[in-house]
């Protein structure tokens, strides 16, 4: 037990001496820790401590304090990184200088953990491109909110001057335009004017995120050319959009790799609550959207919402927060769509027949946006011929879905029925002519057993393998 409180302590000492030095050198405005490598080896004996002992102190510290450690040098980076590589992959998608594309591997218990700490310490956490279900956020926390910012326009003013390098008393739409633009900041459930500053503090210290444009339609030629030159997030309002879709098309025609975000800030494309938009209502070679609804306007999704638009590569719901239906042909025969993310449809009830039916090109799906999906219309990816990978962690609250379910799916090797614990009514055609392996068959039979008194007589299972068929009945 001494020991163990001597470790700890030692850790601690060496952790706030070499941190303070490090702060008092550089300032509060000096560079990322990260790409500094403090050299200790012939000023401390610290440093002259294995790596493996290092390793061991710092098992004794808390998530917390092992983000402070991380920060300290080079050396110390690389032993957490090596001995806590799970929870450093987290630290650093979540909170550092830059955020990785393996994010959303890391599992979310793990991200709520350390989200539980960030909060905690500093009072709100980016999420950026981090997937976590939104039940697992820790207790007591949420998402930053439209009142939040209405009632802190100092906080909009550092965002719009941090994401397109102008000033927000020029823009009438500012707060929108920021909603639409800014990661998901997630903050205590009482969020107090402190942790407010240090949101503000945070974004100003960032700077300039020269990724970003706001797109009117009457840019200057030095903001042409910069789409010209590099990729650019455009974040255009709806009615703008409206107005100037041929406008849109031309820096789109010059790369092909610029997201648009389309902010819903108004009534354009919305009738009662229902999003009524369509592949004409876009520009034929818009590659990569992301919708956003800052005020929650959208409660529905009308019929065949971009359906065969054949130049969508990519598609992001993650600003969808209100939407609780969405109705038949859901991006269905989108032939070169390869993602469809649905973050941020977590409140999301129903889905129509033929949701992202006919995309071939489609490989991963995180069904984990669904955090309160009750029902599934037929066709739901059915004859996505190149989806490899589902992830089903979303439909804990399935109770039922309707035929042809992953029906045609003939590159699918994995299914884990697992989370449809609720599930009492299935179709027919459950996963047929898919290439499930011998494991996965085996999950989806045992599944099957368990659920079967609670199953409609005449719902049918039939799993193509790659040998002869088999047949499972639930009745």
């Amino acid at each position: 037990m001494l020991k163990k409180s001597f470790l700890k302590s030692s850790a601690l000492v060496c952790v706030s001496l070499l941190a303070s030095t490090y702060m008092w050198a550089n300032g509060p405005e000096g560079n990322d820790p990260m790409n500094i490598d403090v050299d200790v080896t012939h000023t401390t004996t610290i440093a002259q401590i294995p790596h493996d002992r290092m390793a061991d102190i710092f098992s004794y510290l808390t998530p917390k304090e092992r983000l402070i450690a991380d920060q300290v040098c080079k050396a110390w980076h690389s032993i957490l990184a090596a001995e806590h590589g799970q929870m450093h992959a987290v630290s650093a998608s979540l909170f550092g200088s830059t955020f990785t594309h393996l994010a959303h591997q890391i599992p979310d218990d793990l991200v709520a953990q350390c989200l539980r700490h960030r909060v905690n310490d500093k009072g709100f956490a980016p999420l950026e491109t981090i997937f976590i279900n939104p039940n697992l956020y820790p207790q007591g926390k949420r998402l930053l909110s439209s009142t939040d910012l209405k009632e802190n326009p100092r906080i909009v003013s550092a965002w719009y001057t941090a994401l397109f390098g102008k000033a927000a008393s020029q823009d009438p739409h500012a707060l929108p335009l920021v909603m639409s633009a800014l990661p998901q900041i997630l903050v205590n459930e009482r969020v107090g004017k402190d942790a407010l500053d240090a949101i503000t503090y945070y974004v100003e210290k960032v700077g300039r995120n020269t990724r970003f444009m706001r797109f009117t339609g009457s840019e200057t030629q030095a903001d042409l050319d910069a789409l010209h030159t590099a990729p650019h997030t455009l974040v255009v309002r709806a009615q703008d959009m409206q107005a100037h879709k041929d406008s849109l098309s031309s820096p789109l025609n010059a790369r092909n790799d610029h997201p648009v975000v389309l902010c819903f800030d108004d009534e354009t494309f919305i009738k009662n609550g229902a999003l009524t938009m369509s592949k004409n209502h876009i520009p034929h070679n818009l590659r990569h959207l992301i919708l956003s609804d800052p005020f929650d306007k959208i409660t529905s999704i009308e019929p065949s919402f971009l359906m065969l638009h054949e130049g969508l590569e990519s598609f992001s719901a993650r600003g969808l927060t209100a939407t609780k239906t969405i109705k038949l042909h859901f991006l269905s025969s989108c032939k070169n769509l390869t993602i469809c993310d649905v973050r941020g449809l977590a409140k999301v009830a129903s889905i129509g027949a033929c949701f992202v039916f006919k995309c071939p090109k489609v490989e991963k799906f995180d069904s984990r946006g669904f955090a309160n999906l009750t029902e599934i219309s037929g066709g739901f990816l059915k004859d996505s011929t190149g989806l490899t990978d589902f992830n089903a962690g979303g439909l804990t609250y399935v109770k039922s879905i309707f035929h042809s379910f992953l029906h045609g799916c003939t590159s699918l090797t994995n299914f884990d029925p697992t989370p449809l614990t609720r599930l009492k009514q299935l179709g027919q055609d459950f996963l047929s002519q898919t290439a499930l392996t011998l494991d996965a068959r085996t999950k989806v039979d045992a599944f099957l057993e368990r659920v079967h008194p609670e199953m409609i007589p005449t719902a049918a299972i039939v799993l193509h393998q790659r040998t002869p068929t088999s047949l499972r009945r639930c009745d």
